[in-house]
């Protein structure tokens, strides 16, 4: 497990190097991860990792709330006032950011 351990610690810093912040592949590793620090007595450790990955995960999901709540507030205040001082770009769909996410995360578990 010590080696696992290892060889997990490196694709993690892999993935937090190369991949968008929150990817569910850099989830789903340091998930790996903690479970081999776990099965190699490194639990101080592995409860560290695990910390972050809810961190990381409860950042994400509060970021999609905000943009979809945001998003309804502005079709329902400033959809006909032709004082609008609100954009957003219609291409941003949280919706079916949350969507993708998901189903990129269980595609890894």
């Amino acid at each position: 497990w010590v080696r696992a351990s290892d060889v997990l610690s490196a694709l993690v810093l892999r993935c937090e190097q190369h991949l968008p912040l929150c990817h569910p592949t850099t989830l789903c590793a340091m998930l790996d991860l903690a479970g081999a620090l776990t099965e190699s007595d490194r639990v101080e450790i592995a409860t560290s990792v695990l910390g972050k990955v809810i961190d990381m995960l409860s950042s994400f999901l509060s970021d999609l709330e905000s943009l979809f709540f945001d998003q309804c507030y502005a079709r329902a205040f400033y959809e006909d006032n032709p004082n609008q001082v609100v954009f957003f770009d219609e291409n941003v769909d949280a919706v079916s950011m949350m969507q993708a996410f998901t189903s990129n995360l269980r595609t890894n578990l």
